[in-house]
């Protein structure tokens, strides 16, 4: 196979559309940008079918982010690579500031022909599914625990520290602020609370050691 019988794509991917840059092959090919194509399943076939010719090797590149490997599922479908590469791993200037679409996709093509790209670990489907459960469920409970500590708010104002919970036997023991720990939480309303003026700090003892 010769050098020039592959090209290199460099495709920088975002929710609506994605920027293209084709890299042929060899040291001295040229590096051109192929402006944007649209983001849907229709545009991307379209795109490869254009460039697509017998004996021509593609390898398509993107940088790993929030829009998936669903791009990569679609090229590899159609019979051609793709690698998902490690942002953080991308060779960059001293002084590199300018960033356009335009740009990262050239930049992608040509660092993707020099080999100086790193790809990462693609999931499967079931393993994606799995790691946004995973993920779902992380913050599920540090909502639930940031609620939690927002309840607690309003009732340490009013006494300094929990008193001595009572527990029953098929109740684990617990130092939260909770309605069954004290029978004073539950009598508060959020009426009497606003009502009444704050308690200096020795009504709260008083309150507490009453």
């Amino acid at each position: 196979m010769v050098e020039d019988s592959e090209l290199f794509i460099g495709l920088d991917v975002s929710k609506d559309s994605h920027a293209v840059a084709v890299a042929e092959g060899g040291r001295d090919g040229e590096v051109r940008s192929h402006g944007e194509i649209g983001s849907d399943a229709a545009s991307v076939r379209r795109f490869v079918r254009k460039l697509d010719r017998p004996g021509l090797r593609l390898r398509f590149c993107y940088e790993a982010g929030p829009t998936g490997y669903g791009l990569k599922r679609l090229i590899e479908e159609m019979g051609h690579e793709c690698a998902v590469i490690a942002p953080s791993l991308i060779p960059r200037r001293p002084g590199e500031r300018v960033k356009t679409n335009r740009r990262d996709a050239v930049k992608l093509a040509r660092l993707y022909r020099a080999g100086e790209l790193t790809e990462i670990w693609t999931p499967d489907e079931a393993h994606e599914a799995m790691r946004d459960l995973v993920r779902a469920r992380e913050a599920a409970v540090k909502d639930r625990t940031r609620k939690r500590q927002e309840r607690g708010t309003p009732v340490r104002a009013l006494w300094p520290a929990p008193p001595t919970p009572v527990v029953r036997e098929d109740q684990p023991r617990t130092n939260s602020w909770t309605c069954g720990s004290d029978p004073r939480i539950r009598a508060c309303s959020p009426t009497s609370r606003t009502a009444s003026p704050p308690l200096c700090a020795s009504d709260r003892q008083a309150a507490c050691t009453a």
